[in-house]
């Protein structure tokens, strides 16, 4: 986790020996990337072999899953995704650029959770670099590095010359086990979280799913928030179908009868019906929630427009005192103002959002949400996941009649 372009995709391609960075659009991560790599894999790539004979040790037996999350502004709410289904936490800050305000929401991220913190000071091969001045800036943040008397370990790396990548793998690993980190296994129905989800052409609705207890089975029956599916394939990240999944395993899930969105927990049902009633006892609920909220909306809205009645005929009977006949028109203005609706003639422009993954939706949704002024403000009419379809071009022509011109696409490579 970390600022935009400090090296975090970078980083974790070094350690897997790939190139997902290349493909991202700007270089720039766009969703939350989820992969399992074998602690001695790891740091054969990173450092040779772990012994004279070329065997890994009985502790670098297990593996890391590394959960990527973008850095940008935008996608707030997937970081916050990010810190609460993970164990440890790696801040990534670059040498070159120092603490930057996404660094410092991670470290409050942090903060507010029970994980453990790992702090990667990338791009150290970088001519003129002061380490220092990075690990003050985390001082005055209030994380406290090693190097300053703290207990927050800090990794000096590099992804491009490899500096540094075995001490972080192994610094990741020890944090781990100071934390005594377990999960219960067998005899219990399974759960994890929705990091992703997103409609695959060949495959339907797809999420990517971290399991976070008990062992995801192809054939079972799972429930995601108002969403269920009878598993279909479970695939890994790099698309051999498994059996089942374990605690930590991020896997791609198909069969979902809807798409379930971005952070829902997910828990296995004993039998179809169970999860078909769950669900609808969720969506009751929902309702009623509504149904409660609207009926305060309206509450408020008699409240002023009461208020604004009473406002009115007192300037109307102020009016008629002064012998002014335009009052009654100001005074309306003044109660419709007081309502709340639109006169300022300010202008209102409908949008329909589509994009390829749940949590890329939310995050082009919330900020274009905060855009507008006095004179114009958007209006977000619907939004959705997957490819543009005739309904959407329908709606976008119901919405904007003669105004419409047609959709733009954004989609990341």
């Amino acid at each position: 986790m970390g600022h935009v372009d400090h090296g975090k995709t970078s980083l974790l391609d070094a350690l897997r020996s790939t190139k997902v960075a290349d493909g991202e659009a700007g270089g720039i991560t766009q969703h939350i990337g989820a992969f399992n790599v074998p602690l001695s894999s790891l740091l054969a790539d990173s450092s040779g072999p772990t012994s004279a004979e070329g065997e890994a040790s009985d502790a670098l037996s297990g593996s890391i899953t590394f959960l990527d999350t973008p850095g940008h502004a935008a996608f707030a709410a997937m970081r916050s995704r990010g810190a609460s289904v993970t164990d440890v936490a790696v801040l990534v800050v670059a040498a070159d650029d120092g603490v930057k305000p996404q660094t410092e929401e991670v470290i409050n991220l942090v903060k507010n959770e029970d994980i453990g913190l790992v702090v990667a000071i990338t791009k150290c091969d970088k001519p003129g670099v002061d380490i220092s001045r990075v690990q003050d800036e985390l001082f005055a943040r209030g994380l406290e590095v090693e190097a300053l008397g703290g207990d927050v370990p800090c990794v000096q790396v590099s992804a491009k010359t490899g500096e540094g990548l075995a001490d972080l793998v192994e610094t990741i690993n020890a944090v781990a086990e100071v934390r005594d980190l377990r999960a219960e296994t067998g005899g219990l129905p399974s759960e994890g979280r929705v990091i992703e989800s997103r409609v695959d052409k060949g495959k339907g609705n797809v999420t990517t799913v971290i399991v976070t207890r008990g062992s995801l089975k192809l054939g079972s029956t799972i429930i995601a928030g108002k969403a269920f599916a009878r598993v279909r394939q479970l695939l890994s990240g790099d698309g051999q179908m498994l059996e089942e999944a374990g605690p930590g395993t991020p896997v791609e899930v198909t069969g979902w009868k809807v798409l379930p969105e971005a952070g829902d927990t997910v828990l296995e049902a004993s039998t179809e019906e169970d999860a078909k009633n769950a669900i609808e006892t969720r969506k009751r609920r929902e309702e009623r929630a509504k149904e409660m909220g609207d009926l305060e909306a309206i509450n408020e809205k008699r409240r002023v427009l009461a208020e604004a009645h009473i406002l009115k005929k007192k300037m109307q009977d102020e009016a008629r005192k002064a012998g002014q006949d335009r009052a009654g028109i100001n005074a309306a203005g003044l109660a419709a103002s007081a309502s709340g609706d639109v006169v300022d003639g300010s202008k209102i422009l409908n949008l329909i959002i589509k994009a390829d993954f749940n949590g890329t939706e939310e995050a082009v949704s919330n900020a274009l949400a905060e855009i507008g002024n006095s004179e114009a403000r958007v209006k977000i009419v619907e939004t959705g996941v997957g490819d543009i379809t005739d309904g959407d071009l329908a709606l976008a022509k119901a919405i904007d009649g003669e105004r419409f011109l047609g959709i733009g696409v954004a989609k990341h490579r």
